[in-house]
Parts: structure tokens; sequence; C-alpha cells
């Protein structure tokens, strides 16, 4: 659901109050990587800017959602350029885990009313990708019929539509809730296929555009 207008001004003041922080950070991190590093240092150093860069796409999503509303029009979602976007992983790349090419018909679109589908997509992938073994391939499917987009991240094979279990998974902090809460805003359905914290698999549907 849409956030009440008291609870977008909190998460407002939340992604202020992150937003400094993390400038201050980032620029100070841009100095220290621009300077000579051993290879533990430039190791450490890559490490603080993946977190830096995770720590502000965090407070874009919530800058996101404080702003979404049932009320917004739904406009159509490209999903080449949604999926551009969410299969570019550094940690994909790092860990070498490949992609099953998803294949998406170029009339195919999804209805969203906020600025928040890719970003959900992008953290559902993360997701699954974070619990995925190194060097193995995360299958990807896209599936529409006349009114919804249906699209399985992962291996959903155990898995009820009713159900979504990853959403608390500890490590992922509130990406997948706020990507669950923007899917659902937008008329859409999430669910997904965990086993000992781990998952496996993530799939949702959006009413088709």
């Amino acid at each position: 659901m849409a956030p009440t207008s008291r609870e977008r001004a909190i998460l407002d003041l939340i992604v202020h109050e992150l937003r400094t922080p993390l400038s201050v950070a980032a620029g100070s991190l841009a100095q220290v990587l621009a300077g000579a590093l051993s290879d533990a240092q430039q190791s450490a150093a890559d490490r603080v800017d993946r977190s830096v860069k995770h720590l502000s796409a965090l407070a874009d999503q919530l800058r996101g959602w404080s702003r979404a509303s049932h009320a917004a029009a739904r406009t159509p979602v490209n999903l080449e350029a949604a999926f551009a976007r969410a299969l570019d992983s550094a940690d994909a790349r790092r860990r070498d885990i490949d992609f099953g090419s998803p294949d998406v018909p170029a009339d195919v679109r999804i209805m969203s009313g906020n600025d928040l589908f890719i970003p959900a997509l992008a953290s559902i992938v993360a997701a699954v990708v974070r619990s995925a073994p190194n060097r193995s391939t995360v299958g990807i499917d896209v599936t529409a019929d006349t009114t919804e987009v249906r699209i399985a991240v992962g291996d959903l094979s155990d898995a009820q539509e009713s159900e979504f279990t990853a959403e608390f998974v500890g490590g992922l902090g509130f990406v997948l809730p706020l990507a669950r809460a923007a899917i659902e805003s937008d008329g859409g359905r999430i669910w997904s296929n965990t086993a000992d914290g781990r998952i496996s698999g993530i799939g949702l549907a959006m009413p088709r555009g």
C-alpha cells in the first residue's frame, strides 16, 4: 500500500539523514581511490565503495516509496530496459554468475504507477544472486498472457504463489520488503522459494500494458 502523509514525511526525513553521511563518505572514498593503494588497501576500499553504493541505492528506493501513490497514473515500463539494469550486478560479475537470457517479446510491457518497478526488479535479482553458488547460472523466464506478465528469477519449482518467505531473510535489510510493497502497489503479486535462509527463486506477476 502507498504510505500515508505522515509515513511519507518520516521516510523523507530518514532519506535526508542517510544522504548527508553517505555524500561525505562517497566524496572521501573517491579521494582515497584516486591515490596509489596496496592490493590489500584496494580490496578494502572496493568493499567500502560497494557498501556506499548499496546504501545510496537503498536511500533512493526509500525516497521513491515515500512518493508512491495508488492514485498515480500507470504508464508502460519497457522490460528490456528493466532487465538491463537488473542484470548489471557487480556481485554477479565478481562471483562469475551467469544469467539465462530472458526472452522478452518487444510488445510486452508492464504497467507501473511509480518509479519503483525497475529498482524492485534489480533488488529481486540481487537477492537471488546472493544465494546462488559461485560460477552458476540464475535462470530468468518471462511469460505473458492478455492481462499479466509473469517473471521467474531462479528456481521456483517448489514455490507457492501465495507465499513470500524471502521478505525477511537475514542480511538483505529492507530491500525485499520495499520491493514487495512497490510491486503490490502496482497491483502485482510476488512469491518466493526459500530453504535454510537461502533464496533459490522469486516470482512476480504484473498487470500487462
